[in-house]
């Protein structure tokens, strides 16, 4: 039985494991299995009565199977998100997805493995990504939600030295941002708009006279 669980299952808790977990119980009605090592399945919990989302480890035997992701299908993907089915995307297996110029407003991304997803020029205003593995996605041109639903966001190097540039980009004149700003240059300047886009590497500005630094 362990050995037919495999990532991208769909899985709930079983009653028995009430008497164990007080999270990956049968309060758990909806997970994907993240990896199996062994009998230990680390799961993304994306239904759970009492709100607990989130990355989990549970053992094998406290789990049942429910169903398994589909195969990316961008059309179909898209027409039944464009139709009102918000969650939509959590059925399919999103990593490497292309979703380039896709209209993913307002999305129930929670907790969602977009590993290596295409989100070129996205539009994902009001998305909720909380949670969410963007590792080696490319979000070039997309619009990075400002509000809680992009906290928590699990990223890569190239992401994070990209919102790093567009941080330090901005025009503030406060001593502590520009403080702060000159601190993660370095970092900042090895994001991929140099290359790839011909931005200018930043240089550090002057903190005003009489601040402490």
């Amino acid at each position: 039985m362990m050995a037919d669980i495999k990532p991208g299952d769909i899985i709930r808790g079983k009653p028995e494991s009430d008497e164990y977990y007080s999270t990956t119980n049968s309060k758990m009605t909806r997970a994907i299995v993240k990896s199996v090592e062994g009998s230990v399945i680390t799961v993304i919990i994306q239904e759970h009565s009492e709100y607990a989302l989130g990355k989990y480890k549970v053992l094998a035997e406290y789990i049942e199977i429910i169903g398994h992701l589909k195969p990316f299908n961008r059309d179909e993907v898209l027409e039944l998100f464009k139709s009102g089915c918000k969650k939509a995307l959590l059925d399919y297996d999103l990593t490497g997805a292309d979703l380039t110029d896709a209209d993913l407003t307002r999305a129930d991304l929670r907790d969602a493995d977009l590993t290596g997803a295409d989100l070129t020029r996205a539009d994902l205003r009001g998305a909720d990504l909380t949670g969410a593995d963007l590792t080696r996605a490319d979000v070039d041109f997309s619009c990075w939600p400002l509000w809680c639903g992009s906290l928590n966001v699990t990223t890569d190097k190239r992401i994070a030295c990209q919102l790093a540039y567009h941080l330090c980009s901005l025009q503030c004149d406060d001593a502590e941002y520009i403080t702060m700003r000159n601190s993660i240059l370095g970092f900042a300047n090895q994001s991929h708009v140099l290359t790839r886009h011909g931005q200018p590497k930043l240089t550090p500005l002057n903190v005003p006279d009489g601040v402490p630094v």
